[in-house]
């Protein structure tokens, strides 16, 4: 049997609204942003606030760990909630001096000045050439140097924020040990790839 923790804290006090959700919608793609997660639910003593935490577990797995930034009501009473993981943060712009630097120790950068909690780092084994990134986003820095480290190293890596913390990984270090054949519960797929995701 499925079971659903959804943790939610408002005002130093937690609820768990698992039982509550009627709705939940997980969006997460590939060195784009932060993930996100929309939510509706149905409990008038439970009235998040921008800001207030939420996590998200299924059958114990780790899928969610984040912050609201918008909420609101429908006029049949029910809630709704849209939060974002720690990358939401790293929107901010800034200009950074970029010498002696791998991607790791740049999201090392990142964490300290924006003061967000930094996970597993992969080391990349790639020094990026000094550089002056002005007035550009954490993200768009970080990514830059992500491209950077693909092209010359022929490897590449995922930025995420896992539960609450923000980690570099290999993507070849993610890899499942499964294999998809005759025997298996797999009937259908779909498969797509776009200049769009060309670095």
């Amino acid at each position: 049997m499925s079971k659903v923790e959804f943790l939610v804290s408002v005002d130093s006090k937690v609820y768990d609204i698992g039982e509550l959700v009627t709705d939940i919608s997980y969006t997460d793609k590939l060195n784009d942003g932060c993930s996100k997660l929309e939510f509706s639910y149905n409990d008038k003593n439970v009235k998040l606030r921008n800001g207030s935490a939420v996590s998200f577990r299924y059958n114990s797995a780790n899928i969610f760990y984040g912050y609201v930034f918008k909420h609101g009501q429908s006029k049949n009473g029910e809630f709704k909630a849209t939060a974002y993981d720690q990358l939401r943060y790293c929107k901010a712009k800034d200009t950074i001096v970029v010498k002696n630097d791998t991607v790791g120790t740049v999201v090392q950068k990142m964490c300290n000045y924006l003061k967000l909690k930094c996970g597993t780092l992969a080391d990349t084994n790639y020094k990026l050439a000094t550089s002056v990134q002005d007035d550009k986003t954490w993200l768009d820095i970080v990514y830059t140097a992500i491209s950077y480290t693909l092209l010359n190293k022929g490897k590449k890596y995922r930025l995420a924020d896992e539960f609450g913390f923000i980690a570099l990984r290999n993507l070849e270090d993610l890899k499942l040990n499964l294999v998809l054949g005759d025997e298996s519960l797999c009937y259908d797929f779909d498969y797509e790839k776009s200049i769009d995701d060309e670095y």
